[in-house]
Formats: structure tokens, sequence, C-alpha cells
């Protein structure tokens, strides 16, 4: 999970609403405040927003973590040039490959399984910190991918956000 915190910094107890927009694609949530989790009942989403009613105190702090799972998306079916191809986006961040990762590979050469685990990694030594998706593509070779927006940073090359998806032999995966 990723967080972010608020800090209440009025002189004078209060009670208030805390209200902060909600992003559609989040799934799960857990909030803190002052030390102590709340339930669902006391932090709720709702119409939107997440909604914190409560006495607060000058000091209290509200730390929220929201569930950033990688998902794996399919063109819709008008989009044939992406017709058999994956895309991979963690919260809001789409990803890529890009070839200064992935050197020996030509444009389009690699495939991807819909179910392959993928290891979610902060990089504080590439691009001065992003987090990157490492895993295996088809072939069971090393690749990573890099979030969209920072392709491009470090030599020339070919960038790729649909990528072939590896058709399974199997029909379940354990």
């Amino acid at each position: 999970m990723e967080g972010s915190s608020w800090r209440y910094s009025q002189r004078r107890t209060a009670y208030l609403p805390f209200k902060c927009g909600w992003p559609e694609w989040c799934r799960g949530y857990r909030v803190c405040v002052g030390g102590e989790w709340l339930s669902g009942v006391e932090a709720v989403v709702e119409r939107g927003y997440l909604s914190i009613e409560r006495h607060w105190s000058a000091g209290d702090t509200i730390l929220l973590e929201l569930d950033m799972p990688v998902e794996i998306f399919r063109a819709r079916q008008e989009v044939q040039a992406n017709e058999g191809r994956i895309a991979l986006q963690r919260g809001p961040i789409v990803y890529c490959i890009e070839q200064s990762d992935h050197d020996k590979l030509k444009y389009d050469e690699m495939t991807f399984s819909a179910r392959e685990r993928l290891l979610v990694e902060h990089r504080e030594d590439l691009l001065e910190g992003v987090t990157t998706l490492r895993g295996k593509d088809g072939l069971g070779r090393p690749c990573q991918f890099v979030p969209y927006y920072a392709w491009d940073n470090r030599q020339p090359g070919y960038m790729q956000v649909w990528v072939r998806e590896k058709q399974e032999e199997q029909l379940y995966n354990y």
C-alpha cells in the first residue's frame, strides 16, 4: 500500500468532517488517526469522497494507505491493433517496457503472461526514484516495466505499453 498523511493544525479542538477525493482505481484502504486504525464505519467512502467525522485536536495526524495492486488491461475489441495484447497499470500509473532494460529484444518481440507474478519495487537509483514492476517474460527471461511517464529518459530506444499476451497452455495456474 502507498501512503499519504495530513496534520490537523488548528489550535482549538473542533468537531469537523474531513473529506478527500477518492480515486476510482482504489480497491481498498486503511486509515490511521493519531496512531489508531479506524474501522470502515469511522472512515467511510461515499459519493467519491473519503469522509471522517470526529473531534480533532491540534497535531492529529491522518495516515491514509491506498491499495494499489497491479492490474492487467485488455483493449476494447474495436481497437484491432491491440488485439491479443495486454497493458499493466498500478493505481493511476500505466507501465511500459523500454528498450534500455531489454537491449537484446526487438520491438514487439516480447510476450507477457497475464498470470505472471510481479515484484513492485521502488528504485531510488532509477531516474531519481520510480516504482518498477519486475517479473519474467513469456520465455522466462527477466523483464522490467517502468512508468510510462518516465520512458526515454535514459537512452534512446523503443517503448511499448501494449505487449503481446503469452498464450497459456494450461487451464489453471498453481
